[in-house]
């Protein structure tokens, strides 16, 4: 039975499971989705410190200047709830902007601004539609520059794993394949597979 349209392929989809009396779909790509689920509540969530750890921001920062080839990158980190990372970038010198839209003190963003790296830790899963906020990351990129995604697959994840929950506004849970064809849509295409969580992009 056909359902609601996936916002990956565009394709409808078919009813996948039923969590927290939110309804998920599943597309051909075995990416999972529902109807939108409100945000502006949800700015940082539960895990915002433990996930902004010194170690794990440190691991970050390395991989960035990995990827980019530069010491000092110019960072923009999308979806930055209160941050954190922000702020731990900024106290090791690099020059790093955070943009939440859902956060008044972070909510204006300059597009055009060329930015070295673009991250999204645990963001992409929060976005019912992403077409706008890729179309953004987009126009701030630099010529060269890469997309730094951190998020759970459906690779792995089982609809019973506390990550699929709408209460904590995961209304769009990728495959790796899934997040492949999104991004391949804006003009990216995939660079290095990290590790199951963490997929970089670059412009194509």
């Amino acid at each position: 039975m056909a359902n609601k349209k996936s916002p990956i392929t565009r394709e409808p989809g078919t009813k996948h499971f039923v969590k927290g009396g939110v309804q998920y779909y599943k597309d051909e790509l075995n990416n999972w989705f529902c109807n939108y689920i409100k945000q502006d509540d949800l700015v940082g969530g539960g895990n915002e410190e433990p996930r902004n750890s010194n170690e794990l921001n440190d691991t970050r920062l390395q991989r960035i200047k990995q990827i980019t080839g530069k010491q000092n990158p110019y960072v923009l980190d999308y979806g930055c709830g209160n941050g954190l990372m922000v702020d731990y970038f900024k106290a090791k010198g690099i020059e790093v902007i955070g943009y939440d839209k859902y956060n008044p003190k972070f909510n204006r963003l300059e597009l055009g601004t060329g930015y070295d790296c673009v991250t999204l830790t645990e963001v992409i899963e929060h976005l019912t539609e992403p077409w706008n906020e890729l179309k953004q990351i987009k126009e701030c990129l630099a010529p060269s520059g890469k997309v730094m995604i951190e998020t759970s697959f459906t690779d792995w994840l089982t609809p019973d794993d506390s990550y699929v929950e709408p209460t904590v506004g995961h209304c769009t849970i990728f495959s790796h394949a899934g997040l492949d064809h999104l991004m391949a849509r804006f003009g990216f295409q995939p660079g290095e597979h990290i590790n199951r969580n963490v997929k970089i992009y670059e412009v194509g």
